[in-house]
């Protein structure tokens, strides 16, 4: 779409694009068929889905799980779906999410499955294999792709790549763990009860250290996220799987909330999701504490969320619109937009409680996620 954010950046993505296609054939060994790419302005879902066409949320105010500087790890994953949808036959669902969780090393960013798996087993989350098979779709998102991502890495690990993909290929019947139970006796020559065994002592194996705290806010903040989402930015359902393209109703592909509150949350939300992303951990915890507040009493402030509408009013003061906000001691440079896609360097002062604009210039190409 015209003056977005995809089509300011157009060219790169598109090479990011062609070097995961690219990625995924080289390491499924499978041809890619044809498929239309949809970027689109606003946040749906999670961010990104393969039905018809694969789309995925490319966009300036950008508060999903991915953010722009994951969208490579976003691409491969909706190109795992699209290349091994080709040689499935009924596969349960808990086993294409995992395939493209292990082959990108993560759901949501980077991610030690291993670690990730042996938190959720210390907090009593991690489900049997059973019960992961039988109800997926009940599980809460973030358990169940860590737990299915873990558990297609503990199957590369113990018996290759190739037996993965002659797994995923089997024509197996019955549904759920009924099918694993089957396909797995067959094809790697262990039952379901022996892949239980297996998967426990392998995920037994880890310490989670850190992962244990960065599973705990991910889920949190995701679980905020989705409650803001679903009152303020709810996406249409019905496009899920029928062709995006072919609606031709393009505003609901593109985001037009301008409302500083509304700026505000999502600017925390995304701050949130970075710091999570970074390791930075401990200040990720201040941050989500207060989305999760927001979100269960419809206040914002004070304190730091007080903060992000400032800044989000006194930029909306200028005719612009925040983006981005690191909060900083009383002075400090945000990303901000006004005649779409370009983006502004905007330098404020904190002056006796207030924020002021000092200064506006256009920012290097090198300000979007991708040129960074």
């Amino acid at each position: 779409m015209e003056n977005s954010a995809a089509a300011r950046d157009l060219e790169a993505l598109v090479s990011i694009i062609d070097e995961s296609a690219g990625a995924v054939e080289a390491h499924f060994g499978l041809e890619l068929p044809d498929v239309d790419f949809v970027l689109i302005d606003t946040l749906w879902g999670n961010g990104g889905y393969a039905g018809q066409e694969v789309v995925v949320s490319y966009l300036d105010r950008d508060y999903s799980p991915g953010r722009q500087s994951t969208f490579r790890q976003t691409v491969l994953h909706e190109l795992a779906h699209a290349v091994t949808d080709q040689i499935e036959f009924g596969v349960p669902w808990p086993l294409t999410e995992g395939v493209a969780v292990q082959f990108t090393g993560g759901h949501f960013k980077p991610e030690p499955l291993g670690p990730r798996a042996r938190a959720l087993s210390d907090a009593g989350e991690l489900p049997t294999l059973e019960y992961l098979f039988d109800s997926f779709r009940e599980m809460q998102h973030e358990t169940r792709y860590a737990a299915a991502g873990a558990f297609t890495e503990f199957l590369v690990t113990n018996y290759g790549l190739d037996q993965l993909i002659e797994l995923y290929s089997s024509d197996a019947s019955g549904a759920g763990s009924r099918w694993l139970d089957a396909a797995s006796a067959r094809v790697l020559g262990d039952d379901l009860a022996a892949l239980q065994v297996g998967f426990d002592e392998w995920v037994d194996s880890f310490t989670a250290s850190t992962q244990a705290l960065d599973v705990e806010l991910t889920i949190a903040l995701q679980e905020a996220r989705r409650s803001f989402q679903a009152a303020f930015n709810p996406y249409p359902n019905y496009f899920i799987y029928p062709s995006v393209t072919a609606t031709g109703q393009d505003a609901l592909a593109m985001r037009d909330a301008s409302n500083p509150k509304i700026v505000a949350v999502e600017a925390l939300i995304a701050y949130a999701q970075d710091l999570i992303i970074s390791g930075n951990l401990e200040a990720a915890a201040a941050a989500v504490t207060e989305i999760e507040r927001i979100v269960a009493e419809g206040t914002i402030g004070p304190g730091l969320s007080g903060d992000f509408l400032a800044v989000a009013e006194a930029i909306n003061a200028e005719g612009l619109e925040l983006v981005e906000y690191v909060p900083g001691d009383g002075a400090t440079t945000v990303v901000a937009t006004g005649d779409a896609p370009d983006l502004s360097l905007v330098e404020i002062v904190s002056e006796e409680g207030e924020w002021v604009v000092v200064s506006v210039r256009p920012a290097p190409e090198s300000t979007s996620a991708l040129g960074q």
